[in-house]
C-alpha cells in the first residue's frame, strides 16, 4: 500500500505497460520534483530520528511508561510504532502523501475565499475590524496567535465554513454501511455502498436559504445556543433529515467536507488552523478585488478547482484603523 501512495506523485506516463513505465522517459514529467521532495523528507527524518531518541532517553529517565509517551512529531510516532523498516522507504511515501493530500485542497479553498471576499467590500471591512481588534496592527508574531484569540474571531471561522459549503474540496464521499439504517423512511441495508453528494447537500435551499449567496453570517451561532453533535452515530432508527438541520439552525450543519466519524480527514484540524490563520493574517494586511471580467467558476478533477483560475488583486492596507 505504501508504495502505491507514492504513485500519486508520478507522471501519467508511469502507468504505461511494465518496462516502459520504468524508463526515464516514462517518468520524466514528475520524477525530478518527486525525487527532490523525497530527498527533503529523508533529510528531515534524520533530525526527527534524533529527536525521537532524545525523547526516548528523557522518558526512560523520568520513568514514563510507553503508553504515556507524547512525541513532538508525526515522524517520531511512526518510529515508535515499529511498523516501518530502517530504510524508511514506506515512511517517506506515507509522509509524501500526508504532505500533499491537503496541498491543493487548502490552496483552492483559500483562492475561492479571497475571490468571494473580493466581491464583498463590506464583508471585507467587517472581517478586518474583527481581526484588527483581536490581533492588532501588523507585523504579527505568529506565535502570539493563540487558540483564545482565534475563538474571538468567529467571523473568520464563518468565512472558511461558508467557502467549504459553497466550494467543498471533495464533492463526493463514499460511505460503507456497517448496519441497517433507517433514513427518511427508507431502510439502507448493511454492507451497502453510498456516495454522498456533498455539494448537492450543501446547496440544498431547504437547509441553506439562497444557497448561491456567499453569506458567512449563516454560520454565526446565537450566543445563547449550545453546539450540538450531528454525526452519523447520532442517527437513530426512524430518524429523518428533518429531525436534524433546518434553516433555523443551519449553523449546526456538520463539517461533512472533511467527512465524519473515525475515518474523517486526517488533516482536518491542520487544514482548519491553516485556513483561519491565513484568512485572518491576510485580511489584517490587505484589501482585495477581482480583476475586471473575472468570474468564479469551478471544475472537479478529484477535487474542486477554479476552472479559469482566480485573478485577485491585493492592495496593502496603510494606516487603516478599526471603524
Amino acid at each position: 500500500m505504501h508504495e502505491h501512495l507514492g504513485f500519486g506523485f508520478q507522471s501519467l506516463k508511469a502507468w504505461l505497460p511494465f518496462g516502459i513505465n520504468k524508463t526515464d522517459w516514462g517518468q520524466k514529467s514528475y520524477k525530478p520534483a518527486r525525487e527532490q521532495l523525497k530527498a527533503f523528507i529523508r533529510d528531515s527524518l534524520k533530525y526527527a530520528l534524533q529527536d525521537y531518541h532524545h525523547d526516548l532517553k528523557k522518558f526512560k529517565e523520568q520513568g514514563i511508561p510507553p503508553k504515556d509517551h507524547i512525541y513532538r512529531s508525526v515522524a517520531a510516532c511512526a518510529f515508535a510504532s515499529g511498523r516501518y523498516g530502517e530504510d524508511h522507504v514506506d515512511l517517506v511515501n506515507d509522509l509524501l502523501a500526508l504532505t500533499f493530500a491537503g496541498y491543493d485542497t487548502t490552496a483552492h479553498t483559500l483562492a475561492f475565499t479571497f475571490a468571494e471576499l473580493a466581491q464583498n467590500p463590506q464583508l471585507q471591512e467587517d472581517l478586518f475590524n474583527q481581526v484588527r481588534q483581536v490581533l492588532g496592527p501588523p507585523p504579527i508574531d505568529p506565535d502570539t496567535i493563540t487558540t483564545e484569540k482565534l475563538v474571538k474571531m468567529p467571523l473568520v471561522t464563518a468565512v472558511y465554513k461558508e467557502t467549504l459549503r459553497k466550494y467543498p474540496a471533495v464533492v463526493f464521499i463514499p460511505v460503507h454501511v456497517n448496519r441497517d439504517v433507517h433514513v427518511d423512511g427508507v431502510v439502507v441495508p448493511k454492507d451497502s455502498e453510498i456516495w454522498c453528494n456533498v455539494r448537492g447537500v450543501q446547496m440544498n435551499p431547504r437547509i441553506f436559504p439562497d444557497p448561491d449567496k456567499f453569506d458567512p453570517t449563516r454560520w454565526l451561532r446565537p450566543e445563547h445556543e449550545e453546539s450540538k453533535d450531528y454525526s452519523f452515530d447520532t442517527f437513530k432508527p426512524r430518524s429523518t433529515s428533518a429531525d436534524f438541520i433546518t434553516p433555523s439552525n443551519q449553523y449546526d450543519f456538520p463539517d461533512i467536507a472533511f467527512t465524519l466519524g473515525q475515518h474523517s480527514c486526517l488533516g482536518k484540524n491542520l487544514a482548519i488552523l491553516e485556513l483561519r490563520l491565513i484568512i485572518a493574517s491576510t485580511v489584517n494586511q490587505f484589501t482585495f478585488h477581482l480583476k475586471e471580467g473575472c468570474h468564479i467558476d469551478t471544475k472537479v478533477v478529484l477535487t474542486t478547482k477554479p476552472r479559469h483560475g482566480v485573478w485577485t488583486y491585493f492592495k496593502k492596507r496603510v494606516n487603516d484603523v478599526v471603524q
